[in-house]
This record gives C-alpha cells, sequence and structure tokens, in this order.
C-alpha cells in the first residue's frame, strides 16, 4: 500500500513539474513583443516616408501631376491624399499610444497573469501590423499612379518606454 501511495505521489509531483514546465514564461511572450515591435518599427519608416512623399504631392507636386495626367482633377486629389495621410498619421498616433502603455514590468503579477498581458499585447501589435501594412500598401499603389517613389531616406523614431 505504501507502494502505491508513494507512486501517486511521484507521479503527482511529475504532472505538476511537466505542467509547470509547460507553461510559458513571461519573459519569452515579452521577448516576442518587443521582436513584434522592432519589426513594426522598420513599418514605421516606410510609413513615414510614405506620407512625406503624399505631403510633397499636395505642397509642390500638384502642378507636375496636371502636366503629366490631363484628365487629373487636383481638388479630387487633394482630398485622397488628405484621407490617406490621416490614415497614415492615425496608425502612427496609434503606435506611439500602444508604446505608451506598454509595461515591461510585472512586479506582483504571477507568471500566468504576464503571459496572459503579453499575449493580449502581442495580439495588439500584430494588429498594428497589418493596419500599416494595408495603409503604406494603399498609399505606395496611390502615389504609383503618378509615378511618384517615396523617400527611402526619411526616419522617423519611436522610442520604446522602459524597455
Amino acid at each position: 500500500m505504501k507502494k502505491i501511495h508513494y507512486l501517486i505521489c511521484v507521479s503527482a509531483i511529475a504532472l505538476t513539474t511537466q505542467s509547470c514546465q509547460n507553461e510559458a514564461n513571461y519573459k519569452d511572450v515579452r521577448k516576442e513583443v518587443i521582436t513584434l515591435h522592432d519589426g513594426l518599427m522598420a513599418s514605421d519608416e516606410r510609413l513615414m516616408s510614405t506620407k512625406m512623399a503624399l505631403d510633397s504631392l499636395c505642397l509642390t507636386g500638384m502642378p507636375g501631376v496636371k502636366a503629366h495626367y490631363l484628365e487629373v482633377d487636383t481638388g479630387e486629389l487633394r482630398t485622397e491624399v488628405k484621407l490617406l495621410t490621416e490614415r497614415l498619421n492615425n496608425l502612427s498616433d496609434q503606435m506611439s499610444n500602444w508604446m505608451e502603455n506598454f509595461k515591461t514590468d510585472m512586479d506582483g503579477k504571477s507568471n500566468a497573469e504576464a503571459v496572459a498581458y503579453f499575449e493580449a499585447e502581442k495580439v495588439k501589435v500584430k494588429r498594428l501590423d497589418s493596419l500599416y501594412n494595408a495603409a503604406i500598401t494603399e498609399s505606395e499603389n496611390y502615389l504609383k499612379r503618378f509615378d511618384i517613389k517615396r523617400d527611402t531616406t526619411a526616419k522617423h523614431e519611436h522610442s520604446m518606454h522602459n524597455m
């Protein structure tokens, strides 16, 4: 009987240990979020250079577009560019807000609570990345209609707080 009790205890301890080992470590999930963020920063630079090309189109490029594309309604063009620019600005603001609210310190939280937090943050960053890619692609395709290239030398920096 003692052997059965001993085997049950050893099995329970082994299962508990295995269960704990299978639980994600919040630091690993946090690292995934930061890696995703770093990838998004490359998109942010692309977003800003695309926005600058759109701004240049509105500020100085209209005469050239009108000369080459006689059918273009410059008023409509300005409206379309303004909408694209607002979308890009909104996404950049969303990224800034996310970074401002992102917490890396999990003092007082259990590993499970921290993992849940970072998993939720990972979803947010992936969503932002998807929105960035869609808006940038749309804006770049718009610029291509007029044979305008974005400025690839533009730099825009966001910094992560408390990283």
